[in-house]
């Protein structure tokens, strides 16, 4: 992985239901079938945890902090440019 590292993230948000993974999964494959190194994480299961587990409702801390943070550096260490992030 190199010292510095650029990615274009694109976040898309939404209520549930919204179409917030179909519109990720559509600009995934657009940006796969262009030959840019791309990559897409759904935020959402991110952050699914047993509520009794965690003090934050919407388990936000939980998702960024522990699970982005975690899941991140093995897009980067590929050479992921894009990100799609919903």
């Amino acid at each position: 992985m190199p010292a510095t590292f650029t990615c274009r993230v694109a976040v898309i948000s939404g209520t549930i239901g919204a179409g917030k993974t179909s519109i990720a999964e559509k600009m995934f494959d657009i940006l796969s079938e262009s030959q840019m190194p791309c990559g897409a994480i759904d935020f959402d299961w991110l952050c699914q945890v047993t509520q009794s587990l965690i003090k934050d409702k919407y388990a936000a801390e939980f998702g960024l902090k522990k699970n982005l943070s975690s899941v991140l550096p093995n897009y980067m260490e590929v050479g992921v440019t894009h990100l799609i992030l919903a």
